[in-house]
């Protein structure tokens, strides 16, 4: 299981045993306390959707496109 925060809130997840096991490695190596930076969560974000011919628009709009349009 893996904890994961969005909006105040405390989430636990499954997580396949290999996936932790390079999570654990990347943060104990790295010292890093996340994963991207919000900038670079929202630049690939946009990147790919733009790649499946999306349309860029904030993070939130794209993320309910993406859901709606490319399930």
């Amino acid at each position: 299981m893996i904890a994961l925060e969005k909006g105040g809130k405390e989430l636990a997840r499954p997580v396949p045993p290999d996936l932790y096991r390079e999570l654990k490695d990347y943060f104990a190596e790295s010292g890093a306390a996340h994963l991207a930076s919000a900038h670079a969560y929202r630049s690939a974000f946009r990147g790919a959707v733009l790649e499946v011919g999306g349309r860029s628009t904030g993070t939130h709009s794209l993320r309910r496109l993406w859901a709606e349009d490319y399930r």
